[in-house]
């Protein structure tokens, strides 16, 4: 199937990472990071969603988002994104926005754990290309909760996970992401994500801004 595909390519780059640094030799002082994991960024990624019920089919999109530390242990973050595609006669269009508040705490000089709440909004419609129709269109709101740890190895390759829980109301997202960040600057990272719920898949790819 197709997106099993992606989410081991995205796993497999995620493992190689994390393999890597049990074989590489770390003797000097950092040099492109000096507070790492980083929370002050803005990043922008092409997304790809895959929604249960769907038959396979994925539609496109992209998203926006950052963070920015308040204090030494607050930070605010937060995120949209649009997904939209034409399916045999039929549109589908999903946005998804979130804001929040967190809280991190360091367990050694390159290994975080957060936890942060949120204010999530949905939006989510399919709409027959031939007639103008909507067959289904759902604007909802609710509340987030999520909770990970970030870990950055030998300054150019910081990875990230967390679980949430996302509640509007009558719909309920409990899920997983990872994501990882190679470095190619100081300021400056290519990176990718994936992400899964009970309801879909998401994977991502992109450029962020440190500052």
């Amino acid at each position: 199937m197709k997106i099993i595909n992606k989410k081991s390519l995205v796993m497999t780059v995620l493992a190689i990472g994390l393999s890597s640094s049990a074989f590489a030799h770390h003797d000097r002082k950092s040099a492109l990071i000096e507070n790492a994991p980083s929370l002050d960024r803005v990043f922008v990624h092409k997304e790809n969603v895959s929604f249960d019920g769907m038959g396979g089919s994925d539609i496109d999109g992209f998203s926006i988002g950052g963070s920015k530390r308040l204090s030494k242990h607050t930070f605010v973050f937060g995120e949209g994104s649009k997904t939209s595609e034409k399916i045999d006669n039929l549109e589908y269009d999903f946005d998804r926005y979130s804001v929040g508040l967190g809280y991190t705490r360091s367990i050694n000089h390159t290994t975080n754990i957060y936890a942060g709440v949120s204010y999530e909004q949905m939006d989510s419609k399919v709409v027959a290309i031939d007639s103008g129709s909507k067959i289904t269109d759902t604007n909802t709101s609710g509340h987030g909760f999520q909770v990970g740890m970030k870990h950055m190895y030998y300054d150019l390759l910081e990875v990230d996970g967390k679980i949430y829980l996302r509640d509007y109301g009558d719909v309920e997202h409990s899920g997983v992401e990872v994501g990882a960040n190679y470095f190619i600057q100081k300021d400056l990272s290519v990176g990718i994500n994936y992400e899964n719920n009970s309801d879909y898949e998401q994977y991502g790819f992109g450029l962020a801004f440190h500052f």
